[in-house]
């Protein structure tokens, strides 16, 4: 076998392997039960069909806040835009909201209530956040993420809108 040859063996073998992984992701995506929670209480996220043409979308991508305290926060998941927009305006008191976009027009709502500081993941776009730690729970909402200033949210009672792409840490107050 040329030099040539053995290389080209190498790439198509590795190749294959990669689209192993990824074909091997995007199956188990397809066929996720919809209803499957982890342990934390995240919901996991599928890939999404169309009835009419048969074709199958790209999944969306699944926001997460971690760790989230399953006694007294949730997430709310798939919601459309008018149910982003009730949890945002309706979030308890002593509670924040914080909204983000799932890139499919759809959108995942956290309730927190604890104070510890959290990881985000997949926070990309649509981002918003309801403080309303008024009282007797009072504090300020800081999402910090790598080379950008701190942004902080106080309670008030209408939402506020962010870019939460930079951020990845956030301390609920």
């Amino acid at each position: 076998m040329t030099l040539q040859k053995r290389w080209l063996a190498t790439l198509s073998s590795a190749l294959m392997s990669l689209l192993c992984v990824v074909g091997g992701t995007q199956a188990a995506q397809a066929y996720d039960d919809r209803h499957l929670t982890v342990p934390v209480g995240n919901r996991v996220t599928d890939v999404t069909s169309d009835a009419s043409s048969g074709e199958m979308a790209p999944a969306a991508w699944t926001p997460n806040v971690t760790p989230l305290y399953t006694e007294w926060e949730e997430a709310h998941r798939n919601l459309t835009t008018e149910a982003r927009n009730y949890f945002l305006n309706n979030c308890p008191n002593e509670n924040v909201c914080i909204a983000v976009g799932q890139g499919d027009g759809r959108h995942t709502v956290f309730k927190l209530w604890y104070c510890n500081e959290r990881t985000l993941s997949n926070f990309i776009n649509a981002g918003a956040v309801a403080n309303h730690q008024l009282w007797p729970k009072v504090g300020t909402v800081r999402f910090t993420g790598p080379g950008v200033p701190a942004l902080t949210f106080a309670p008030r009672l209408a939402p506020y809108s962010f870019d939460p792409l930079p951020y990845n840490r956030v301390e609920p107050c």
